[in-house]
């Protein structure tokens, strides 16, 4: 362990840069290809059923709600999703469903129709007149600018989506080789059926995402996630557990 011996402390973070720039050189182009071509599509059916744009309505919106992210990377500057909450006032949780292909349940439908109304004023008065010129030209066929236009918004897309999906997996690439490092040096997975709380894991076991209550004074104990819990050998000084995050 270096945790004394600073002077090993940047040879240890440049091993750690040069491994994870290798993993994301192997990994991130595949799963960029992979997301630009669902992106790809989902730019197009949202062309297709707005009528490249022109027709924005709270109808198509509703019955086909997982075109919204496609229409927030159409604006200028290409509105993220808490942005847009904020901008047309709307229910983060409608939002949310409408991400996910559908919509909230036990909603007022009135209600319903006048936020997606809000939503897709705000975004028509935003879309991006660079590149989504036929809209104020009036142009019956955008021909090559529609697919110029499409490309462009689906790699923003592509960017707001491939992003997360590499973090996810580097996520997973860490906790493979931490679990593989204790394995290693003869610790044991922990059964979570057994032991769902960090409190009763016995010594030498690790186990992978728990829930840490913490006591807070005059305050409402909460609940953190950690990444990684250990508790060491018996054998050594520190029996306490360890909280790797």
């Amino acid at each position: 362990m270096n945790k004394t011996d600073t002077q090993k402390w940047k040879e240890d973070i440049a091993k750690s840069v040069d491994f994870y720039n290798q993993w994301f050189l192997e990994f991130a182009p595949k799963a960029y290809l992979e997301t630009r071509h669902q992106t790809s599509e989902k730019v197009e059916n949202a062309f297709r059923l707005t009528n490249d744009l022109r027709d924005l309505t709270a109808e198509i919106l509703r019955n086909n709600p997982a075109i919204l992210p496609a229409l927030r990377m159409s604006t200028c500057p290409p509105l993220a999703r808490d942005r847009l909450i904020n901008l047309a006032n709307v229910s983060p949780s409608l939002v949310k469903s409408l991400e996910n292909g559908k919509l909230p349940v036990r909603k007022n439908e009135a209600e319903v129709t006048e936020q997606l109304k809000r939503i897709l004023q705000m975004i028509s008065r935003l879309l991006d007149p660079t590149i989504l010129g036929w809209l104020s030209e009036r142009e019956t066929s955008p021909g090559e600018a529609r697919t110029r236009a499409a490309s462009v918004i689906a790699d923003r897309l592509c960017g707001s989506e491939a992003d997360p999906i590499i973090r996810n997996a580097q996520e997973q690439r860490q906790l493979t080789l931490l679990e593989n490092w204790l394995l290693h040096r003869r610790y044991q997975k922990i059964d979570r059926q057994k032991y769902d709380s960090i409190t009763n894991i016995p010594a030498g076991f690790f186990g992978i995402r728990y829930s840490v209550l913490v006591e807070r004074q005059a305050v409402k104990p909460i609940q953190i996630p950690v990444d990684l819990v250990v508790r060491p050998f018996k054998k050594q000084k520190n029996k306490q557990i360890v909280l790797i995050e």
